[in-house]
C-alpha cells in the first residue's frame, strides 16, 4: 500500500495542505475508507493530531468530516481511536456544531452515522443529547429543522 510505504520512509504524518486540511481530511473528503482506516489505525498512537486537528474552513476535524459524509467505518474507528488516546470525541467546530450535528447534516441520508454517535455520546456525553445544548440548535432541533424525521426519532430513542 503506497500510503504505508510513505510512512514508513519517514513522510510528514501532521502536514497540512493549504486549507490546513491532514492526510486523514483528504482521505474521508475523497472516500478513500480503506486509506483513512489505515491512517486512523496506524497514525493515531504516534500522530493523534491527525484526529484532533480542525481545517482552516471552519474548523471542521477528521470526525466532523466523516460525520458529514456519513461515513461509519471511519467514525467508529476514529471513536475507538480517541477514546483509547483521550481525545475529545465532540470538538466544536466554528459554528459551534459537534460531530453529532454533521451526522444529522450527512450527505447520505443514512441514519447509521447519526446511531453511532447517538450511542458513543449516551455513554460518554449525554449532555450532547440534550434537547438543548449550549444555548445553540442542538442536534435535534437541526434534525427536525431540516426535514429529517428518521433522524429525530433516533435522537429521541438516545435521550
Amino acid at each position: 500500500n503506497l500510503t504505508q510505504m510513505l510512512i514508513e520512509a519517514g513522510a510528514d504524518r501532521d502536514a497540512l495542505n493549504r486549507d490546513g486540511q491532514t492526510v486523514l481530511h483528504v482521505a474521508i473528503a475523497e472516500e478513500h475508507s480503506n486509506v483513512a482506516v489505515f491512517l486512523i489505525r496506524h497514525l493515531t498512537d504516534e500522530a493523534p493530531t491527525v484526529l484532533t486537528v480542525g481545517d482552516q474552513l471552519g474548523r471542521n476535524t477528521a470526525l466532523h468530516l466523516a460525520a458529514l459524509k456519513g461515513r461509519e467505518v471511519e467514525i467508529a474507528n476514529m471513536l475507538d481511536a480517541l477514546n483509547r488516546t483521550g481525545g475529545e470525541t465532540a470538538p466544536l467546530n466554528s459554528l459551534g456544531h459537534n460531530p453529532l450535528h454533521c451526522a444529522v447534516m450527512n450527505q447520505r441520508d443514512d441514519v447509521a452515522a447519526v446511531s453511532l454517535l447517538c450511542r458513543e455520546y449516551a455513554e460518554h456525553k449525554p449532555h450532547l443529547l440534550a434537547p438543548k445544548y449550549l444555548d445553540a440548535t442542538s442536534p435535534r432541533d437541526l434534525a427536525e429543522a431540516i426535514g429529517r424525521p428518521d433522524f429525530v426519532r433516533e435522537l429521541d430513542a438516545h435521550r
